[in-house]
């Protein structure tokens, strides 16, 4: 048995409109269904599992925006409140926080040149 041959299976639901979609992708692309579900895990390159000390992080990072939100409040208050200081802090904090989900989370695409290298060294297979 060669090391390129297909021999295990999964089953997958899906709705008929993403069916259809899928369908659809594969005909215009010219490929049997399998050979573009394969190209299509080729396209992004899903993120490692997170290590164990970041949804302790991330918690900390949330409990931080809303000990400034409460700041806020409280400044609103007593009326005593560096609005721009403020402003800029909870923005680096989004920042950030969208920052580190996205580099957390957001699959990986992989370049064009890439995908197109791949493609040729399976269709010679």
């Amino acid at each position: 048995m060669t090391e390129n041959q297909h021999n295990k299976a999964f089953h997958m639901r899906l709705t008929q409109k993403e069916y259809d979609n899928l369908h659809a992708n594969a005909k215009r692309a010219g490929l049997p269904l399998s050979t573009y579900m394969r190209f299509m895990m080729k396209a992004c390159r899903p993120k490692q599992n997170r290590p164990p000390d970041w949804f302790r992080f991330y918690r900390e990072l949330c409990a931080i925006g809303n000990n400034l939100n409460q700041l806020t409040h409280l400044a609103h208050l007593t009326g005593d409140i560096n609005a721009e200081r403020y402003s800029q802090c909870y923005d680096n904090l989004k920042e950030l926080m969208i920052a580190l989900t996205t580099e957390m989370y957001v699959p990986e695409k992989l370049e064009a040149t890439k995908l197109i290298q791949e493609a040729k060294a399976c269709s010679r297979g």
